[in-house]
């Protein structure tokens, strides 16, 4: 019971930041998912064991170049193969990882892995989800609201159904 109360209280944290921030302004949506990605970083890095500092300030300077920066006209060509290159390096990293867990019991994490796995897997991933709002031409809250809705809810049922099994003896 008192991890349901946990998970509850936390979850509604976070859904109010995020929500909140989305529709009071796109930089603070920005800013508040720079921080969010910043302390998955934190976490991350630890947890496989790579010790090298360059790699926190690429969060912000990417965040930085692309998703705060307002590109002129001139660039924009440039920018979009810049974002579309990243978004298909981002996906074959996550295939890989889905390939490497499905296929190995014990996934080996070499030095240039490690690196491929914080800038590509969580900067780049982190990126993208900070990019929704802007698919359109204007800034639009409503369509990431919409998508983690759906998110939060199918991720609720599954803790609730998980939780439920557990406990039925079959």
């Amino acid at each position: 019971m008192r991890e349901l109360l946990v998970r509850s209280v936390s979850g509604i944290m976070y859904v109010s930041l995020v929500v909140l921030s989305a529709l009071y302004s796109r930089d603070v949506f920005i800013l508040l998912f720079c921080v969010f990605a910043f302390i998955c970083l934190i976490e991350l890095m630890p947890m496989i064991r790579l010790k090298q500092w360059l790699i926190y300030p690429m969060l912000p300077i990417s965040y930085i170049l692309l998703v705060w920066y307002d590109w002129p006209a001139d660039y924009q060509p440039y920018y979009n193969y810049a974002i579309y290159g990243l978004l298909c390096a981002t996906l074959l990293v996550n295939l890989y990882l889905i390939r490497d867990l499905v296929l190995l019991n014990r996934i080996p994490l070499f030095n240039t892995k490690k690196h491929i796995i914080a800038l590509l897997y969580l900067i780049g991933s982190s990126l993208f989800l900070a990019l929704i709002p802007d698919v359109v031409e204007e800034y639009k809250p409503e369509l990431l609201i919409g998508i983690f809705s759906i998110i939060w809810v199918n991720d609720s049922f599954a803790y609730i159904t998980g939780k439920i099994l557990v406990n039925t003896n079959y």
